[in-house]
């Protein structure tokens, strides 16, 4: 097996690799933090605010995480959320994970 397009391709590997990494923290944050926010409120809150947060979850839950990413990316801009790439990904870990 031939390995030297590794080796020539070594620093872009690299770079996606930073990228994918920091995407990843980014996501991991994200998520702890919705998800921690998301739990107090059910905690505390009275039988229709927890009623609400369960469709939430649920709809979240049902739908696939491409479909999240198009509509958060492509449906955005239709309702004046306009997404660079990177943070429709991180909103959109973070909503999911």
């Amino acid at each position: 097996m031939d390995f030297t397009v590794l080796t020539d391709h070594a620093s872009e590997i690299g770079s996606g690799f930073l990228v994918t990494l920091w995407t990843w923290i980014g996501g991991v944050l994200a998520g702890v933090i919705a998800g921690l926010i998301i739990a107090v409120i059910q905690l505390s809150a009275g039988p229709w605010v927890r009623g609400v947060l369960r469709c939430y979850i649920e709809v979240i839950r049902a739908t696939p995480f491409l479909v999240q990413l198009f509509l958060l990316y492509y449906g955005g801009p239709s309702l004046g959320l306009s997404l660079s790439p990177m943070t429709a990904g991180l909103v959109g870990l973070g909503i999911y994970g």
